[in-house]
């Protein structure tokens, strides 16, 4: 995997210069952009010093006056890559229309891509997604982004920093903000982090291998991405906590309301008895919950119960990566769960209980019985098709 610890913010030419920088070969990669339809370019791969830290720095420089491109556009230029890169990179351009015709209120297909749709746009974002495919990299993770203020000038005009397409690409993305008045992160850098769907958080426990991609803006601290690459760690998600106590409401009212926390997005429900104020018996309701699905469940939880308040804090929940498939048995068939690791090797095998239950009734075998069996079939029949199925 690769890790984009973003300590000057982001751009396309940053991110691909780190690449650069930490081992992907310029020349495939060159030779992969000289196949796109757009002529006239030149790009530059320099070693600089952005403060005391040396870094590889990225130019691409173009004579030809570039054409009003539309996303069809786009995706016509991108039509004679090889996959994955022309997925990927279909996928990062397809963001950036979306959050582009959001911001001017129109039509994805109407958008008009100007700096993003020059080539040195296209060369950063196809060139990024190549770096990554030769590095034999699927996994990118990054760090929060550090977002400047101000105001910025573009093609649009002036507009409020970070730009308004940005701000929109990064919609639950974590950022911190720093006090100065320069664009960290630009919006071709956003696309490419949200389009390549970087998981952002801490670094990989391991790596191997460290490179720095240099930005042009002189800043108080190194204007750099550093890239680290190494181990997939284990999947981290941030995650909503919310709970409350009820000590005056009828058991009735439970199973009806956890239920509707499912229904809403609940990924978990909890009651957990205990002895309140006043030496009353009451129940603890806790919620785990996608950080964007918080404000509905308490809504919730506020209009549903007797209580007058909810708490709630933010989590990390570690996780394997899980597929469901179906296993053969004596008699019937079941569903289970299989959990990998990084390499997807199953390391972990669990029947889903209402298959097994209704496999036990069905042939007259005790559910215990039942489950072992399928169990055993998910290790047996399971691992060879954990690459195969579904997320779970």
């Amino acid at each position: 995997m690769v890790h984009f610890d973003c300590i000057g913010g982001a751009s396309g030419n940053m991110l691909l210069g780190a690449l650069l920088d930490v081992g992907a070969p310029a020349m495939d990669i060159e030779r992969l952009l000289r196949t796109l339809p757009v002529s006239d370019w030149q790009w530059r791969i320099e070693t600089v010093r952005r403060g005391s830290i040396g870094a590889t720095h990225l130019t691409v420089e173009s004579a030809e006056r570039q054409p009003q491109r539309h996303l069809s556009d786009i995706v016509g230029i991108l039509a004679g890559l090889p996959e994955p890169v022309r997925g990927r990179a279909r996928r990062v351009f397809e963001r950036l229309a979306q959050a582009e015709a959001k911001v001017h209120r129109t039509g994805v297909d109407e958008v008009h891509f100007h700096e993003v749709g020059a080539v040195d746009a296209i060369v950063d974002i196809v060139g990024t997604v190549a770096a990554l495919h030769f590095l034999g990299v699927d996994t990118v993770s990054a760090s929060p982004l550090p977002l400047g203020h101000g105001l910025i000038e573009c093609q649009h005009g002036t507009f409020p920093n970070p730009a308004p397409a940005t701000v929109e690409l990064l919609k639950g993305v974590p950022t911190r903000a720093v006090d100065v008045a320069a664009e960290l992160v630009t919006p071709t850098g956003a696309a490419l982090l949200v389009g390549l769907e970087a998981r952002f958080g801490a670094p990989p426990p391991v790596w191997d291998s460290v490179g720095y991609g240099a930005g042009t803006r002189e800043l108080p601290w190194p204007n750099v991405v550093r890239v680290l690459m190494g181990q997939e760690a284990v999947p981290q998600d941030a995650l909503t906590v919310l709970e409350t106590n009820l000590d005056d409401a009828s058991p009735q009212v439970y199973g009806p309301l956890m239920d509707d926390l499912f229904v809403q997005g609940a990924l978990d429900v909890t009651l957990t008895p205990v002895l309140m104020k006043k030496n009353r018996p009451g129940i603890v309701i806790s919620v785990l919950c996608d950080t964007a699905r918080a404000t509905t469940l308490q809504g919730l939880l506020l209009r549903q119960t007797t209580t007058l308040g909810v708490r709630s804090w933010e989590v990390s929940r570690a996780r394997l990566d899980r597929r469901m498939t179906t296993v053969q048995v004596a008699g019937g068939e079941a569903r289970v769960k299989l959990a990998l690791d990084g390499k997807g090797e199953v390391v972990k095998v669990v029947p889903e209980f209402d298959d097994c239950l209704a496999l036990s009734r069905q042939v007259g075998r005790p559910l215990q019985q039942v489950l072992d069996e399928v169990r055993a079939a998910g290790w047996t029949q399971g691992g060879a098709h954990a690459h195969d199925t579904l997320p779970g």
